[in-house]
């Protein structure tokens, strides 16, 4: 729950932009998650763990070694943004 007048936008399973190439780590979402704690990153159907999989900073994710996106992967990010 939020301040009362706030209005969130769900995005559910948005593909973040990005090349998947092995030596690429970063992808962006289409707008920065608002609470952070909202998001929800899946990688192939299995849920990411913020911190140990990958960190977002406004729009950006960047994954962390050992869970780098390979070719033919599947992403998807669901979220909240407060408006």
């Amino acid at each position: 729950l939020g301040p009362c007048g706030s209005n969130p936008t769900f995005v559910d399973l948005e593909t973040p932009s990005g090349i998947m190439h092995v030596s690429i780590a970063s992808f962006t979402l289409s707008m920065a998650p608002n609470p952070v704690a909202s998001v929800l990153l899946f990688r192939n159907g299995m849920l990411q763990k913020a911190g140990v999989d990958f960190t977002l900073a406004n729009s950006a994710i960047s994954f962390l070694p050992g869970s780098v996106p390979q070719p033919g992967d599947l992403l998807q990010v669901s979220y909240r943004v407060m408006q």
